[in-house]
């Protein structure tokens, strides 16, 4: 991903969040998966191998994601993450309906059963 040129909402020049630890080369993350589970993260780089995943809501690679996909088992404040310009789809157990009722309420755009976010990852994140 090339880095963005673009002005920020407050007038500043955007500056890459991340740096490739494999050239070096300054990466934008657009894309952000939050999740602490090595088998989630794994499986959503087996479909989209340049997605950017994250442990924590305060990762500075959140800064510019226009799309966070967010685990609901990490229990954070989801309203935190939610913003004009980005899109927050949360995901969970099927079994935890409260959890996904309670992520719409908080703003999230969907909240889907795990099952099917990984189903429709590549969908979810496409460019």
């Amino acid at each position: 991903t090339r880095p963005s040129t673009s002005l920020g909402s407050c007038g500043a020049q955007r500056v890459p969040t991340c740096i490739s630890a494999v050239d070096g080369s300054p990466i934008m993350a657009d894309h952000v998966v939050v999740t602490r589970d090595l088998m989630d993260g794994s499986r959503f780089r087996s479909v989209v191998p340049g997605v950017v995943i994250v442990r924590s809501v305060d990762a500075p690679e959140l800064a510019d994601a226009r799309l966070v996909l967010v685990d609901l088992a990490l229990g954070v404040d989801l309203s935190a993450l939610v913003d004009d310009d980005r899109t927050v789809i949360a995901y969970g157990s099927h079994v935890d309906e409260e959890a996904l009722r309670s992520a719409i309420t908080a703003g999230c755009a969907d909240a889907l059963p795990r099952s099917k976010v990984f189903r429709r990852a590549a969908e979810l994140l496409a460019d």
